[in-house]
């Protein structure tokens, strides 16, 4: 067969050239071979709905035997074939594309300040990283699962291990990169990275920092105005930030001093009886607002999200001199440690954090040492 590149005789007879020797895999897409004078690349063609051109380069796919080449070339143009028809870009992007997008429109947002954080977060963990370099479309599982074990081998600025609560936090960080590259048309989904990104709970644990009372007054001291109510009710609930960020005016009744966590990561439409300083703190945050109206927001009048609360965490952490490797989850952390280890039941706490109470006796059990004691010691008769 004339100019045939299904096979690998085929392939040998062709005369190099830079046009490529082209096959047709459906309509409007074709795989194709360009033959050089020491070896051979592949492309992909697609023909879009203005009738326009795309190609894409496969590569040489030499880690292969010559054999399999054509088969493992039509799985990546007929990968490709499927991101276009889903909507995708024809644009090709690498992570480290996808990173500076991300940044660009953070300050396209005017959110300046959080942009600012995630370029040098981004620059120092993500973009020195080789996994910068790789094409979104050829983004696989065990390139995030490397980079992750790369990030917590790197030791930080102090010679130290890298926390796991560090290594989940770049993790949500580049999992935000990814995922607005898919809302922007330049991935189709996040198969790749959904699982690998996934935080991972027991390194957050391992990593956890108790935040003592001290540490958490200094923190709302050096904290900004805007921020300073959120970070404030933090310290008083022992909520997720995610959920405490999504609270409407009308989630707070003044009457019965109930506060209503409707959404939440889990364990959602609770509810809490507030009482004494807790519930005047509250009280104060719906006075003259709207029933839908936010109850905390930035100076832009929208919620709180987490690079925004992350950034202004680290800013005043930085200068309450709160360890490194504190984070806005660890005022929840330390709410509950703080519950615990004054008494207060476990399937109370429970219902207060949203979580269960397998969660809170296998995580903090360890804090209520003197309590057991105590218990043992009223069986002396």
């Amino acid at each position: 067969m004339a100019n045939n590149i299904t096979t690998v005789a085929g392939r040998g007879r062709l005369k190099p050239r830079r046009e490529p020797y082209w096959v047709k895999v459906s309509a409007g897409n074709y795989l194709g071979y360009r033959k050089s004078e020491s070896a051979g690349t592949w492309v992909a063609r697609h023909r879009t709905d203005e009738g326009k051109q795309a190609y894409q380069a496969l590569g040489e796919f030499a880690e292969h035997p010559d054999h399999e080449r054509y088969d493992r070339a039509g799985v990546a143009a007929r990968r490709w074939f499927d991101h276009l028809g889903q909507g995708g870009s024809t644009e090709v992007l690498t992570v480290a594309d996808a990173a500076l997008r991300y940044v660009a429109e953070l300050r396209a947002d005017k959110r300046e300040k959080v942009a600012a954080h995630s370029e040098g977060q981004l620059k120092l963990h993500v973009l020195s990283h080789r996994v910068a370099r790789i094409e979104l479309g050829k983004l696989r599982d065990k390139d995030i699962v490397n980079w992750r074990r790369d990030l917590r081998d790197k030791p930080t600025s102090q010679g130290k291990p890298r926390a796991g609560s560090t290594i989940n936090r770049m993790s949500n960080m580049l999992r935000a990169v990814l995922n607005q590259a898919v809302k922007d048309g330049h991935a189709t989904t996040s198969r790749a990275w959904r699982n690998a990104l996934a935080k991972d709970g027991g390194a957050e644990r391992s990593g956890g920092v108790y935040l003592d009372r001290d540490q958490r007054r200094a923190l709302l001291q050096h904290s900004s105005a805007e921020v300073r109510p959120f970070f404030e009710a933090l310290t008083l609930l022992p909520v997720r930030p995610g959920a405490l960020s999504g609270l409407k005016a009308a989630n707070f009744d003044k009457r019965t001093s109930i506060l209503h966590i409707a959404e939440d990561k889990a364990n959602g439409n609770r509810r809490i009886k507030l009482q004494g300083k807790t519930a005047v703190f509250f009280a104060a945050q719906v006075r003259g607002k709207l029933p839908a109206a936010l109850m905390f927001t930035n100076s832009r009048g929208t919620a709180w999200d987490r690079d925004s609360w992350s950034y202004q965490f680290r800013v005043a952490a930085d200068q309450a001199e709160i360890p490194p490797d504190a984070s806005t989850y660890d005022l929840r952390h330390s709410g509950i440690t703080d519950l615990i280890t004054s008494g207060v039941p476990t399937i109370t706490v429970a219902t207060w954090a949203g979580t269960s109470v397998a969660q809170i006796e296998a995580n903090y059990h360890h804090h209520a040492p003197e309590h057991s004691a105590d218990a043992l010691e009223r069986l002396a008769l």
